[in-house]
């Protein structure tokens, strides 16, 4: 959601898995077996191209927004990349521009030339970047000026309370600053309360 205006500009789309026998089950257990058993490019390829598909039917219906999906660090391990996620983003006749990924910044720091190399030309071809998580991994500042990030999503253990927590609102906005700092679009996770809202306004979340 827009701060200054209040409207619903993108969305993010989030794998969910229901089991008919084992009910809800967690993406942070089944994310990591599929990533060990290497099929994590063709599920976020799947994943990507679902995504691009409900967009589609979202544009078609008169609604302006774009769409954020999840990229493993196990992704950026193959060279062609790019090439996939344009052609399974271009089958649904969507706009590049309107996808962004998000790279979750704890594994930010593995093989960072090959990352380097594969994002720029993710941002190339039109998608937004997103550093997923900020603030609890180990991204420097040399990081964040060398890779081509649009936007930073900063955790939400650094809003959520932020109005009533000095600590906590010193993180939000020493976070906030960098983002804007380096020009990116600054997104904040965890505002729940009107409190926590007027702040991150204040402070210029985006």
């Amino acid at each position: 959601m827009a701060v200054s205006n209040r409207r619903v500009t993108s969305v993010e789309c989030l794998a969910r898995w229901r089991h008919t026998q084992y009910g809800y089950v967690s993406p942070d257990n089944f994310i990591p077996v599929i990533e060990q058993s290497g099929l994590i490019n063709d599920f976020t390829r799947d994943v990507l191209r679902k995504s691009a598909q409900q967009l589609d039917l979202w544009l078609q219906e008169g609604f302006d927004l774009k769409v954020s999906v999840n990229v493993s660090m196990e992704n950026l391990d193959r060279f062609n990349l790019p090439e996939i996620y344009e052609a399974a983003v271009r089958e649904c006749y969507v706009p590049i521009d309107r996808i962004t990924l998000e790279i979750t910044e704890g594994k930010l720091g593995k093989d960072f030339a090959q990352s380097l190399d594969i994002l720029t030309r993710l941002r190339l071809k039109g998608f937004g970047l997103a550093i997923d998580d900020f603030g609890i991994g180990y991204s420097s500042m040399e990081t964040l000026k060398h890779m081509p990030f649009t936007e930073l999503k900063v955790d939400r253990i650094f809003a959520h309370g932020a109005a009533k927590d000095p600590a906590t609102r010193a993180n939000l906005e020493s976070s906030i600053k960098l983002g804007k700092a380096l020009g990116l679009n600054v997104v904040v996770e965890g505002i729940e309360a009107g409190t926590d809202y007027q702040l991150a306004l204040e402070l210029g979340c985006d």
